[in-house]
């Protein structure tokens, strides 16, 4: 969901400063905003072409999942993978598994957000901006509920509160892979798509002159 949200608010903001480029190009004046319908058709298509770019090579997961295989097959022998896999299947560590969900969406926006590439109040970016706070209600994590690192919970203790030297204990480090590298993996990702995003728009320079003409004839 937040990967969704950045590359929809970057789509925005990429078909926003091609149309004003293109525009002064053109010679369409100050009259050329996005206030005019003509901006507004051009935008919608151009965004519309950067969604569906979004869905091939984004919404699948496939390149999260990649991401994800690699950096786990590369720190984690197979003893460590049985041990990590196992204690997931628990109910404990299906919380900690939903806490690890919601601490790296949290880390993608806060990325975003500290280099200003996300803004809570973009026009045009409202229906995902919905989307992720409707998700959050069901998936944040409820203190004293979700999880209580406690006798309740022996597995969630005993995977973050062991030696990290104890093959037997990859909690630890599996809680650093997931804090420094694998999010770092993620945010790359999100980044490669965007600039494939850009690359879309940029060469759909020739596809926006029906606006332009249909501006300068005030139709």
């Amino acid at each position: 969901d937040a990967g969704h949200l950045i590359l929809k608010q970057e789509a925005i903001r990429g078909a926003r400063a091609l149309l004003a480029q293109w525009g002064r190009e053109a010679g369409l004046g100050d009259r050329w905003k996005r206030s005019a319908r003509q901006w507004q058709a051009a935008e919608a298509d151009l965004v519309a072409s950067a969604d569906a770019l979004v869905r091939q090579r984004f919404s699948s997961g496939d390149g999260i999942r990649s991401v994800w295989t690699t950096y786990t097959a590369e720190a984690f022998g197979g003893e460590e993978a049985d041990v990590i896999a196992t204690h997931f299947a628990t109910e404990s560590g299906k919380a900690q598994l939903r806490s690890m969900d919601w601490f790296i969406g949290e880390m993608v926006l806060f990325n975003y957000t500290y280099t200003g590439r996300f803004e809570y109040d973009l026009i045009g970016s409202e229906a995902e901006l919905k989307a992720i706070q409707k998700s959050a209600v069901t998936r944040a994590p409820v203190k004293d509920v979700e999880l209580d690192f406690s006798s309740k919970n022996p597995e969630a203790f005993q995977f973050v509160a062991c030696s990290p030297d104890s093959r037997y204990c990859p909690g630890v480090k599996y809680a650093k892979l997931i804090a420094i590298p694998l999010m770092g993996g993620l945010i790359r990702h999100i980044d490669d798509v965007k600039a494939q995003v850009d690359a879309r728009l940029a060469a759909r320079r020739a596809d926006m002159q029906p606006y332009f003409d249909a501006f300068r004839r005030g139709d």
